[in-house]
């Protein structure tokens, strides 16, 4: 018997940001949305077994969580713009190493409840971003900086493999 699917329903909303973060977003949800595979590989390779303890994220899940962790910069009225200065951040540009395409936003698809939506509205006046699609980036930003070592590890070995040439 088939169970019910009790997830809400939120129309599809679109943001602009750049290829990198596009790029950056989907090998951390490769980890967050695990599958057999992923999972064999995680436990193959003892330097990757923290993976197994990230807790499974959709899409939609995984970007709300991201603003849920940023929005109490919203009561301080700054955002942690100097995490774009992070080491962390610059190794993992130093991967992707195509900046000259960076001008160039793609659009970025989420379903996520009005609040979130709300949130991220808030978040982007508080810097005077020029585009909504900087308040994403800074979330998954932060997720980088501030991640465990090992989550780190793992973001950053999936991030290579995802964009060899």
């Amino acid at each position: 018997m088939k169970t019910q699917d009790t997830t809400p329903y939120y129309p599809s909303k679109t943001y602009r940001i750049s290829p990198f973060y596009y790029k950056l977003f989907y090998s951390i949800l490769s980890i967050h949305k695990r599958d057999k595979l992923l999972n064999y590989f995680f436990k193959d390779h003892v330097e990757f077994k923290d993976g197994l303890d990230l807790p499974i994220y959709d899409k939609n899940e995984l970007i709300t969580m991201f603003i849920e962790q940023i929005y109490p910069f919203y009561n301080s009225k700054k955002l942690p713009t100097h995490l774009f200065f992070d080491n962390r951040l610059k190794d993992i540009i130093k991967i992707y190493n195509k900046l000259d395409d960076e001008n160039i936003r793609v659009p970025f698809n989420v379903r996520i409840s009005p609040s979130t939506i709300n949130q991220i509205s808030n978040l982007s006046k508080i810097n005077s971003m020029s585009t909504i699609g900087e308040v994403i980036e800074m979330a998954i930003t932060n997720y980088i900086c501030n991640c465990p070592d090992s989550y780190y590890k793992l973001v950053k070995k999936v991030f290579e493999i995802e964009n060899k040439e």
